[in-house]
């Protein structure tokens, strides 16, 4: 064999061993990842844990800083079906009106923000009622 034959087998064979090894034996773990930089269903889960944890702590900067450089319309997706996960599970409602604050803040508009961001209506005074 000619030493070009040679160097395009074991070029050939290094690159293919490579990417066995890269791929199949030891593929790349992140950590710490930038949510930006995460697959579109891990993203949907990080949208969904922040609005959970904006329901209960009510940190604005935080739930903004965690959802800053995402898009829009995932966000806005991802706010919508936590709300809606959230009612169904039945959470409580000072949570719901938090998640669904957050959710109007970012262009949600849906039935359920609707309701849970709704002002609540004040008591109407009655006229006492005679005494017989």
């Amino acid at each position: 064999m000619s030493r070009g034959k040679l160097f395009i087998a074991g070029l050939f064979l290094g690159l293919v061993g490579g990417l066995i090894y890269a791929l199949l034996l030891n593929p790349a773990r992140y950590t710490n990842a930038y949510p930006a930089l995460l697959p579109a269903e891990q993203r949907a889960d990080w949208i969904r844990m922040t609005a959970f944890a904006y329901g209960y702590d009510g940190d604005e900067v935080r739930a903004r800083v965690r959802l800053s450089h995402l898009p829009e319309a995932e966000i806005e997706t991802g706010l919508a079906e936590a709300l809606d996960e959230a009612v169904a599970r039945g959470i409580e409602s000072a949570a719901l009106k938090r998640m669904a604050a957050l959710a109007q803040r970012y262009g949600v508009e849906n039935p359920t923000v609707a309701i849970y961001t709704r002002p609540a209506l004040a008591p109407t005074p009655s006229a006492p009622t005679p005494m017989p």
